[in-house]
């Protein structure tokens, strides 16, 4: 995850860095690469020919099941009874209590 972050970071820097330099030499320009950009994407989607419809999907929910940490259920349903304590115990929702402040 770490090194995603590091790649979306630099690409904004470089991204903030392009775009200024555009506007610099034409206000229309920065405008003009989104939109090509944009039309790049679409039609790469569109040329995208991995059909799924009709194929037999996998059972996976099982295995997730297996991996979920134990005890993740019970500390939010602890979680859950503790906000509503704070609330006012009746298990209001957190809108109804705004509308009541």
């Amino acid at each position: 995850m770490g090194l995603l972050g590091g790649f979306g970071r630099l690409g904004s820097l470089i991204g903030s860095a392009v775009n200024g330099y555009l506007i610099s030499r034409n206000m229309v320009a920065p405008l003009g690469l989104a939109s090509a950009m944009m039309l790049a994407g679409s039609i790469v989607t569109v040329c995208m020919t991995l059909e799924t419809k009709g194929r037999a999907l996998e059972d996976n929910v099982g295995e997730a099941e297996e991996a979920e940490p134990a005890g993740i259920g019970s500390k939010a349903a602890a979680r859950h009874e503790q906000q509503s304590a704070l609330l006012g115990g009746g298990g209001a929702r957190s809108d109804e209590v705004a509308l009541e402040l």
